[in-house]
């Protein structure tokens, strides 16, 4: 703490930073420091402890609200996000769906990864999402469902998002590149003729 008599030019009207006197003067001040509890009552202390939790967990709880309800927000950054999000998660369905159509009927595993409870998360719900309808599987319910828990968790759950999306797209890819890779050395595309043609005007449409 440093007090306006430590500093003949205080001056209440003017910004000053305490942190750059302290650095000037720190072999002093960190040679007198002291723990100093205002709080003399114990019972008075563990009051206001309790009542500050609670308002901190209740501004958490509304900061996650807010989040989910920005993502239905036009135009708002994070909705566009979202939209980005789920996107990409309908491309990699469309993309399998196409390429791989009896991998996706036959390999419980690659539908998993497509459609259920191991699916890359997306920003909103979707109307392909009926097959999981109680999964949490969207960055927007999961938001929304800590803003309305009790015991809103410790930390930003950000932290834990962006891997978990990462991990899952990761896997997926690698399921799908060794399913491509299984029908080349079968000798054919899994494609049937119907989708053939699309195949190669995607093909065709890659740029150089």
């Amino acid at each position: 703490m440093i007090h306006r008599d430590d500093v003949s030019s205080y001056n209440p009207n003017w910004d000053y930073s305490p942190q750059e006197y302290m650095a000037k003067k720190w072999s002093t001040v960190s040679q007198n420091q002291q723990v100093i509890s205002y709080f003399l009552s114990p019972a008075l202390n563990t009051t206001v402890s309790t009542r500050v939790k609670t308002a901190l967990k209740d501004q958490q709880r509304q900061f996650y609200g807010s989040i989910a309800a920005r993502m239905e927000q036009a135009g708002d950054a994070l909705q566009v996000q979202g939209k980005r999000l789920t996107g990409t998660r309908l491309l990699w369905q469309a993309y399998a769906a196409l390429a791989l159509p009896l991998s996706v009927d036959h390999d419980e595993h690659l539908r998993g990864m497509l459609y259920g409870e191991d699916a890359i998360l997306s920003g909103y719900d979707t109307l392909q999402d009926v097959e999981v309808t109680p999964v949490l599987n969207d960055v927007q319910d999961m938001y929304a469902m800590f803003g309305a828990a009790a015991a809103p968790p410790a930390n930003n759950i950000l932290q834990d998002l962006a891997p978990v999306v990462t991990a899952r797209a990761d896997k997926l890819k690698a399921v799908i590149d060794a399913s491509l890779d299984a029908q080349a050395a079968a000798g054919g595309p899994e494609a049937s003729a119907w989708v053939e043609p699309t195949l190669l005007r995607l093909r065709l449409g890659v740029p150089n």
